[in-house]
């Protein structure tokens, strides 16, 4: 499978694991901290906190770059055109729909079938984190073992998990309303209204994308992929979408 954006992606799942190994260490050194009384663990969570948000503002980034590349290529296979450096190849499963709005309806619907459900697999792994996480800061807070200066630097990882839990939850959401349009409009056989619906999907999906930048998981889509693919064939036949 040719992907001409993957590299970017993987870059940014690379980059954001580095902030979840941050997080963990930071676990550590938060409960050495209660044992072992020292400025050393001020200094180390300060240090941890600081390349823990550089992580995250550099994985946006290099996330908001392979959403770029993947936007052209989306307008490269559903309209048969070059606007990208290369073209993807068995990336989507849709050549055979007519390119144009109708293809490019179908890749979106596939793209949010597949991320919805991905999400979903990682979901409470995520929040099993982010709460143990927050937990543990409160704990040490409640005992007054740890001075203002170390407690702040502490709550800084929750507080991240949290956000990205939240946004993961929120684009969850925003992709089961958007599935859920999809539905309908492709249950409605009215025509007058279909290409409005279709567009009014894709810009609802781009703009959640665009909003909550979440990563998928490789190891939940290699998990799931051989289920989601014979689902979504099963959801293009019924839909004739073929």
């Amino acid at each position: 499978m040719k992907n001409p954006f993957r590299d970017k992606f993987e870059l940014s799942k690379k980059i954001g694991s580095w902030g979840i190994w941050f997080s963990r260490i930071a676990f550590i050194l938060s409960i050495f901290s209660v044992i072992f009384e020292n400025d050393f663990w001020v200094i180390a969570l300060g240090i941890l906190a600081v390349l823990m948000f550089l992580t995250d503002i550099v994985k946006g980034q290099i996330l908001s770059m392979a959403n770029r590349q993947r936007i052209d290529d989306l307008i490269d296979n559903s309209f048969e055109k070059n606007f990208g450096e290369s073209r993807s190849e068995g990336y989507y499963t849709n050549e055979t729909t007519t390119c144009g709005i109708e293809r490019l309806a179908v890749n979106i619907f596939e793209s949010c079938f597949y991320s919805k459900r991905i999400l979903e697999d990682v979901r409470c792994k995520t929040w099993i984190w982010a709460i143990g996480m927050t937990i543990l800061i409160i704990v040490i807070a409640c005992m007054g073992l740890q001075t203002i200066l170390c407690i702040i630097f502490q709550a800084s990882f929750p507080i991240l998990l949290l956000i990205n839990a939240v946004q993961s939850e929120m684009l969850i959401s925003k992709l089961s309303d958007i599935e859920s349009d999809y539905r309908k409009i492709y249950n409605n056989s009215n025509d007058n209204c279909r290409m409005a619906g279709l567009m009014s999907c894709v810009l609802k999906y781009e703009n959640a994308m665009a909003t909550y930048k979440a990563l998928l998981s490789e190891s939940s889509y290699k998990k799931l992929n051989k289920k989601l693919n014979e689902e979504w064939n099963s959801l293009k036949k019924k839909y004739n979408l073929e």
